[in-house]
């Protein structure tokens, strides 16, 4: 679910002391982005948002989500968009975010 290498590797480029911000700013952004996950479809934005997200996840070693992410940007690229399920993403965020704040503390 989590790539904790990564986790490794960028408290180490951004400094032990600045990693929590760095969460604080990703939570932040992600759940703006999942909130309208829904309805991005509806204005022409769920490829951006779909990309977006895989690529937030990725930085930060959520693997799972955004694998998951991947999957539905191929599904929209291919025109099923009723594919997309938007919970599943939802899911694996709040489990990867659970995981890494109870290891972390």
């Amino acid at each position: 679910m989590i790539n904790w290498d990564r986790i490794s590797e960028l408290r180490h480029e951004v400094g032990k002391d600045d990693f929590g911000e760095v969460l604080k700013m990703f939570f932040e952004e992600v759940e703006l982005v999942l909130a309208g996950i829904e309805t991005s479809a509806a204005s022409g934005k769920l490829l951006k948002d779909l990309h977006f997200l895989k690529g937030s996840a990725l930085n930060l070693g959520f693997d799972a989500m955004s694998e998951i992410c991947r999957r539905a940007e191929d599904a929209v690229s291919g025109g099923k968009i009723d594919d997309i399920n938007c919970g599943l993403i939802q899911s694996a965020y709040l489990d990867a975010r659970t995981e890494l704040c109870s290891t972390l503390g």
